[in-house]
């Protein structure tokens, strides 16, 4: 077994990368989980580093040796129960960790309440930006913060309601016309597709069926199991939220981070689980102390707030009436084009 690793490759640095690994996976159980789950091939660079934080100039340099970022996040029968997975701590390496910006392209309510755009959420700063949510206006407020759409490879969508999801035919069709040729990959709840899909034939009759130079494809999430969508670890979390299909927050592991985003519910305690230990929490907060059927009011969010274990915590999904009281809100606002760098 020794001379395994020089006749796969005999490159000195592949071989002194593997041998290092070796050495990191018998001192740390969670370097070997991160192997024996592995999903799919990442450069070393994303590489989960010894705790002691040393990692060779040889592994370094292999570009070679291969792990995901995705430790024990799977059993081998599934996943792991939902809760376990809200209290790991996400894959951090100290190789190279780059900055990951939250952009806030809309965070008004389904009514534009304050002339804001409906929710859409831009990550990057990780391999590949990535969207959650994307209602009607997000190509528009995607444009105005300078963002290309055709850039966009990977959406998650927390429900199926128009203010979360309605924007995708038009990041489709304006793909078509802009020669996009990159592919576009939504997850969602059950029956994603079909939704959109619906939503676009109503608007745009055969868009459906158009040919186009870039695949569209749709992953459907299950309650508390993770997905690996492009450059994110997701895990949906159940919620309470009538949209005709199972409404979910979502925990997204990112760039090293972990940020929660709420979507649409009103209080339930899954939202204790995707914000736990994360970066930030994003939340909804629709209303200021009217209680609404699905919806999270803010003396509601206040009171809960220290049931919330994650860093930072940032309101978004504003009405009118809670817009009124921002100056006398103890909790961060977004506003359209803000810009969190965790």
């Amino acid at each position: 077994m020794a001379g395994a690793p020089y006749h796969y490759n005999p490159s000195r640095a592949y071989v002194r990368a593997v041998e290092e690994y070796a050495s990191m996976m018998r001192s740390e159980p969670r370097a070997y989980y991160d192997y024996f789950y592995w999903q799919g091939p990442v450069s070393v660079d994303r590489l989960l580093a010894h705790p002691s934080g040393r990692l060779s100039k040889a592994a370094a340099g292999s570009g070679l040796l291969a792990t995901p970022c995705v430790a024990a996040s799977r059993t081998r029968r599934g996943s792991i129960s939902a809760r376990a997975v809200s209290r790991m701590e996400p894959c951090k390496s100290p190789v190279a960790m780059r900055s990951v910006r939250v952009t806030f392209l809309g965070s008004g309510d389904a009514f534009g309440s304050g002339g804001r755009f409906q929710a859409c959420l831009c990550l990057d700063g990780g391999t590949e930006p990535l969207l959650l949510d994307c209602g009607a206006t997000g190509v528009i407020a995607m444009k105005q913060g300078g963002i290309d759409p055709a850039s966009i490879g990977w959406v998650a969508l927390s429900h199926l309601h128009g203010d979360h999801f309605a924007g995708l035919p038009w990041l489709i069709l304006d793909g078509q016309f802009a020669k996009r040729n990159k592919a576009l990959v939504v997850a969602g709840p059950v029956g994603a597709r079909e939704r959109v899909e619906q939503a676009f034939e109503a608007l745009y009759p055969g868009a459906t069926t158009a040919q186009r130079a870039f695949d569209s494809s749709f992953i459907e999430f299950a309650d508390g199991m993770p997905c690996q969508l492009g450059p994110a670890l997701i895990t949906p979390f159940r919620v309470r939220h009538q949209s005709g299909a199972p409404s979910y927050a979502l925990r997204v592991e990112y760039g090293g981070k972990v940020i929660g985003y709420s979507g649409d519910t009103e209080w339930t305690d899954s939202l204790i689980d995707v914000a736990n230990g994360a970066d930030l929490f994003v939340c909804e907060c629709n209303f200021f102390d009217k209680k609404v059927p699905g919806h999270l009011d803010y003396q509601t969010l206040v009171g809960k707030r220290a049931e919330l274990g994650c860093e930072r915590i940032v309101i978004t999904h504003m009405s009118e009436e809670m817009l009124a009281h921002l100056d006398n809100s103890d909790l961060e606002a977004a506003a359209d084009g803000d810009v969190v760098t965790l």
